[in-house]
């Protein structure tokens, strides 16, 4: 029996190949999209969940209590502690600490590669699922001078030799180590919050800094190292543990106790807590946006979910005959109902086939967008997700018209009374719902992109032909450096300034108080700059001076922005007295400062950041530069950076030329915003082409319907203005209802997306004008070319079977 309904249904579908091909390939694009969305959030929740003992690793994290009374976390814990844990605590197992740090390696002499690396302790593969294809995982990490590798990084610079045993150079900073290879690591899952192409062991870095340095970070319970992980026991319940945290605390802390805490946080919630970063793993990640993922791609499969039922109900008067027939012949509700339904799965099952290869085909282009390096296999997951596909759009896409075709009565059907009354009303709600769906992206889409344009436009400096020079460390050596290249490259026609700054300048500073009365304090920002840094990035001085006019001061000279001056009430700031404090760096500088400069309000964080009250400082004074400054004529850059790199190895030989464009650092910041804008686009394109293929479907049936009609009127005189127009207006209508509903709803999410920036644009009309204006084109286009092929048809065709 069920072999003759899969029989029957592919009749049909052969026979009408127009309107198969338009639904399967309309299917086929909404299941793509879901199929490499499904891929993206799979992923996201799945995270760290491959180590085999994953329910039983934490990582502990310090509780701060800021002044205010506000509780801040943070994953970063200081060296004694996992020791410490480890000998307190029967219910911990195993520890293992991890820090971070780009190093730089060199193979057979040959240049120095910047790599990611983690530093670790020995016991990392007893507690982690890291999978060593060579090597021992006992061993590995023990010895000081060893360093594993990821599979990745052997086939590329080992080829197919094994590496295990051999030689490479490795710079920590300036000094330059000789280290084995000692094992070699299966490559990191994507769905891993550690990334990394280089493992060393913490002894390694530890023997590398200066030993009074390496001795107060190793020791001290004030300053943290990196992140620490416990692996409990099968017993343990970590409700127990972490009721004996907080005398713990109170016991290795000492006066800091009362305001240091410390908490335990699963390894599998890490990716979704936002608000809680370390230093070693990758920053978490908010799981709402995997929850905005999954309703795209249920958006999109429902727009293509909707093609298939209004094609059907487009086509209900001729296949009303079929269900007339079968009735008289026996046929019951359940085998009608039945029979659409296996045309149904069919269809999907073949939609499928291809929205496999679709997605297969876009995997590259949504790796990139997205930031991952997913790759489509056909995993039990995978496989009971694509015959849920199957059977979910099979049923949903063909339940309206097997459950209205087949309540029709065979005497009303065969006396051709009309049975597609409800059905054409239905059809037009359908497709209102398309194009409401479809506009209301567009207009998400715009939006974005308008506020993403604002965000880079307006940050109060010119970002533009500016070259970021990093890796200097803040000290005076920095500082050194940054004098020696300046009198070196200023020589160079196309540098135009040079300047400095201290822990960098876009999305760093340090943050201080400014003392306002005994009692109040005024929160600030800081950052360390050289003479002609506002000159370099172009930042506008609204009263006094730069640092670069060399006059004497009441304290050390700085200069605060407007914000700063607003705050203290003031309307002019020029020689006024601050006094900092707060931070313990900044106060041996200087306890006095005075104001010889008030800028222009500018940006050095992104914008849903208010703007903070900054002080610049002399880095001079504070200790030096971590960052230089270069700004270049837009006329031939790659010979100006070559000049740049070479001067660079002249004057800072054992320092690497890292360098990135300004304007291209202030990108990464918005790099999640540019991601949504992207991903929204794709949706909105692929709703508003499987809504072209619905539509394109149902002005084909209406051509077809409406064929005598056309015939007549042309043989009266029409024009093919009048008959595009008789068959277009009916499905403009639609459009603009559309539209009509997609506004409010459009204005409300996005509204509410823009209320996450503190400085954001103001929705237009114009806006919404622009994205109407788009989808009437559109379907205009898509009505019209079939519109146009009837008009220009001979009417003596059309009436010669009357």
């Amino acid at each position: 029996m069920f072999r003759n309904y899969i029989k029957v249904a592919w009749r049909n579908l052969v026979r009408k190949k127009k309107y198969s091909l338009i639904n399967i390939v309309g299917l086929a694009l909404g299941i793509a999209c879901c199929i490499l969305l499904f891929l993206y959030v799979h992923n996201e929740w799945t995270y760290d969940e491959f180590h085999q003992k994953a329910d039983r690793i934490f990582r502990v994290n310090r509780l701060l209590t800021e002044p205010n009374g506000d509780v801040g976390p943070t994953a970063d814990t200081p060296a004694p502690l996992a020791a410490a844990l480890k000998n307190t605590f029967p219910e911990v197992q195993k520890t293992v600490r991890l820090t971070a740090g780009d190093i730089r390696i060199a193979i057979d002499n040959n240049s120095y590669v910047k790599k990611e690396a983690l530093y670790v302790d020995g016991s990392f593969f007893e507690v982690f699922t890291f999978h060593l294809l060579k090597g021992n995982p006992k061993e590995a990490l023990t010895a000081p001078n060893g360093i594993v590798i990821s599979k990745e990084f052997s086939q590329k610079y080992f080829s197919n030799s094994n590496p295990v045993g051999q030689s490479v150079s490795v710079k920590i900073e300036d000094e330059e180590i000789n280290l084995q290879v000692t094992g070699v690591v299966e490559n990191i899952p994507t769905n891993s919050s550690m990334q990394f192409n280089v493992l060393l062991p913490l002894k390694t870095v530890k023997h590398s800094w200066p030993d009074s340095f390496r001795r107060l970070i190793f020791s001290s319970w004030q300053f943290p190292l990196g992140e620490t992980f416990v692996l409990l026991n099968k017993k343990t319940k970590s409700k127990e543990l972490k009721l004996k945290l907080t005398d713990f605390a109170e016991q290795h802390f000492g006066e800091e106790a009362e305001k240091v805490g410390l908490s335990l946080q699963p390894l599998t919630a890490i990716h979704h807590q936002t608000g809680i970063s370390g230093s070693a793993l990758s920053p978490p990640a908010n799981p709402v946006y995997a929850y905005i993922m999954l309703f795209i791609a249920l958006l999109v499969l429902f727009t293509a979910c909707i093609n298939f039922t209004t094609l059907s109900l487009g086509q209900s008067k001729s296949r009303s005959k079929e269900v007339g027939v079968r009735k008289v012949m026996g046929a019951g509700r359940m085998q009608i109902r039945t029979q659409f339904w296996a045309e149904a799965v069919l269809t999907a099952g073949a939609a499928v086939v291809v929205g496999i290869t679709l997605a297969q085909a876009f995997l590259p282009t949504f790796n990139n967008l997205a930031g991952t390096n997913l790759t489509l296999r056909l995993t039990l997951e995978m496989t009971s997700f694509l015959l849920l596909l199957i059977i979910g759009v099979g049923l949903i896409a063909g339940s309206y018209p097997a459950l209205i075709l087949s309540l029709f009565k065979p005497s009303r059907i065969l006396s051709k009374k009309s049975t597609t009354g409800k059905s054409y009303h239905i059809t037009q709600s359908l497709v209102v719902i398309q194009f409401a769906l479809s506009i209301a992206l567009i207009i998400g889409t715009l939006i974005m992109s308008a506020q993403l344009n604002f965000m880079k436009k307006n940050l109060g400096f010119n970002q533009q032909q500016v070259i970021e020079i990093s890796g200097l460390g803040s000290t005076n050596e920095g500082q050194q450096i940054l004098e020696s290249y300046r009198q070196e490259i200023s020589r160079h026609e196309a540098v135009q300034e040079v300047a400095g700054a201290s822990f960098g300048f876009w999305g760093q500073g340090l943050e201080a108080q400014i003392e306002l009365s005994d009692t109040e304090r005024l929160q600030v920002q800081t950052i360390p700059v050289s003479e002609n840094f506002l000159e370099t990035l172009e930042i506008r001085l609204k009263q006094g001076r730069s640092f670069s006019s060399q006059r004497a001061v009441n304290g050390l000279p700085v200069i605060v922005n407007e914000a700063l001056v607003n705050a203290m009430g003031w309307t002019t700031a020029v020689e006024k007295n601050l006094i900092l404090t707060g931070n313990s760096l900044l106060n041996q500088a200087a306890d006095r400062l005075q104001i010889i400069g008030v800028t222009e309000n500018f940006h050095n964080r992104p914008l849903s950041y208010e703007i903070a009250p900054t002080i610049l400082i002399p880095s001079k004074t504070f200790g030096g530069v971590s960052d230089i400054y270069v700004r270049i004529k837009a006329s031939d850059i790659p010979n100006t950076l070559n000049f740049l790199r070479k001067t660079w190895s002249e004057v800072a030989p054992k320092r690497l030329f890292q360098y990135q464009f300004l304007d291209e650092v202030v990108e990464q910041a918005y790099r999640t915003e540019q991601r949504w804008k992207t991903i929204i686009r794709y949706a909105a394109g692929f709703a508003l082409l499987i809504t072209s293929f619905g539509l394109f479907g149902l002005s084909m049936l209406a051509t077809e319907r409406r064929t005598k009609e056309i015939g007549i009127r042309k043989v009266m005189g029409a024009t093919i203005s009048n008959i595009v127009g008789l068959l277009s207006k009916d499905f403009l209508k639609l459009v603009l209802i559309g539209f009509v509903i997609a506004v409010p709803i459009a204005w409300y999410f996005m509204n509410q997306w823009l209320q996450d920036f503190a400085y954001r644009i103001e929705i237009g009309v114009g806006i919404f004008l622009l994205a109407g204006a788009l989808a009437l084109l559109i379907a205009l286009a898509t009505v019209s070319w079939q519109s146009i092929r009837a008009a220009l048809a001979n009417p003596v065709d059309s009436l010669r079977s009357e």
